[in-house]
C-alpha cells in the first residue's frame, strides 16, 4: 500500500461487511432513513389528530357562542328589572329563560374546560412524539408512555372502530428513555390496528414478572406468514403499499429495546392473531 493512501479495513456493520471508508456514509443515510420513518408515522396519523383536535375545539367554540347570548340576556334581564322596580321579576326571569340559564351556566363551562384540557393533552402528546430523538434518560412509568402512545393513535382507533382492551396491573417506574419506548409502542400499536381491521380487537397487557416489566400488544388480525415471521425485524422489509412505510419501524423498534434498553421483544403469530412481547429490566444499567 502507497505512502498516504487510505486503508479499508472490512467491519461488521449491523450485520453486513462494509469498508471503513463507508462508514460515515451508512450512518448519514441510516439517520436520513430513520427521520424518514419517523415523517411517514406522523403522515399518516395527521389528519385523524387534526380531525381529534377539531373536535373540542368545535364544542368549545359553540359553547362560547351560547355564553355570549347568555350574557345578553343577562344584560338585558338587569336592565330591565332596573327600569321596573323589580316588581315583576318572576315575569322578567321568564322572559329571559333566567332559571334556565343559571342551571346550564355551570354545565357549560364544566365542558368548555374539558374541551380546553383535551386540546392541551393533544398538542402535549404531539410536541413528546415530535422529541422522539431526546436522549435524555429519565424514571418513567411504562403505563404513562403506552397511554401517550395510545393518544396519538386514538384517531385511527375510532375510525376503524377498534375494541380496543387494556389490562394494566401496577408496575414500578423504571430508568429509560421515554420519548423512544413510546416510539416502539406506537409502531406496534399502529401495526396491530391495522391488522386487526375494521371492528377488530387489540389488547395491551402490562405487568411486572419478577424484575422485568412486560409489555403485551396483541390483535386478531389474520397473523403473519411463515414465510415473513423470519423478516419483520429486518429493515427495509413491509408488506405495506408503497408509500405507507418504508420498513424502518419494527427494525427501529427492535434497536430500541435490545440495543438501547437491553431488553427484550419477541412475537407470537398464528391465524387468530399476533401478540409482541416486550420485557424492560427495572434493574439499573
Amino acid at each position: 500500500m502507497k505512502q498516504g493512501s487510505l486503508e479499508k479495513v472490512p467491519i461488521n456493520y449491523d450485520g453486513f461487511e462494509v469498508e471503513s471508508d463507508t462508514i460515515s456514509q451508512l450512518k448519514e443515510i441510516q439517520a436520513m432513513l430513520i427521520q424518514s420513518e419517523k415523517m411517514n408515522s406522523l403522515g399518516q396519523l395527521i389528519a385523524g389528530i387534526a380531525h381529534e383536535i377539531n373536535n373540542p375545539v368545535a364544542y368549545v367554540m359553540a359553547n362560547v357562542e351560547i355564553m355570549v347570548q347568555y350574557f345578553a340576556s343577562m344584560k338585558g334581564f338587569f336592565e330591565d328589572c332596573e327600569q321596573e322596580k323589580i316588581v315583576n321579576l318572576q315575569s322578567i326571569k321568564t322572559k329571559y329563560d333566567i332559571d334556565y340559564i343559571l342551571e346550564d351556566f355551570s354545565a357549560l363551562q364544566k365542558s368548555t374546560l374539558e374541551g380546553g384540557e383535551r386540546i392541551k393533552k393533544i398538542v402535549s402528546e404531539l410536541i413528546n412524539y415530535a422529541r422522539i430523538d431526546d436522549s435524555e434518560k429519565s424514571l418513567n412509568s411504562i403505563a404513562e408512555c403506552i397511554m401517550s402512545s395510545l393518544t396519538i393513535v386514538k384517531p385511527e382507533i375510532k375510525t376503524n372502530a377498534i375494541n380496543l382492551r387494556l389490562n394494566f396491573s401496577e408496575t414500578s417506574a423504571i430508568e429509560c428513555y421515554p420519548a423512544q419506548l413510546k416510539q416502539v409502542f406506537l409502531n406496534i400499536i399502529i401495526n396491530a390496528v391495522q391488522a386487526a381491521g375494521e371492528k377488530g380487537n387489540v389488547y395491551i397487557n402490562l405487568y411486572e414478572k419478577e424484575n422485568f416489566i412486560i409489555v403485551e400488544i396483541g390483535d386478531n388480525g389474520p397473523g403473519i406468514t411463515d414465510e415473513h415471521k423470519g423478516k419483520i425485524f429486518k429493515p427495509f422489509f413491509t408488506t405495506k403499499p408503497q408509500g405507507k412505510g418504508v420498513g424502518l419501524g419494527l427494525n427501529l423498534s427492535y434497536k430500541i429495546i435490545k440495543k438501547l434498553h437491553h431488553g427484550e421483544i419477541c412475537f407470537d403469530s398464528s391465524a387468530e392473531g399476533t401478540i409482541f412481547t416486550i420485557s424492560l429490566s427495572k434493574g439499573e444499567r
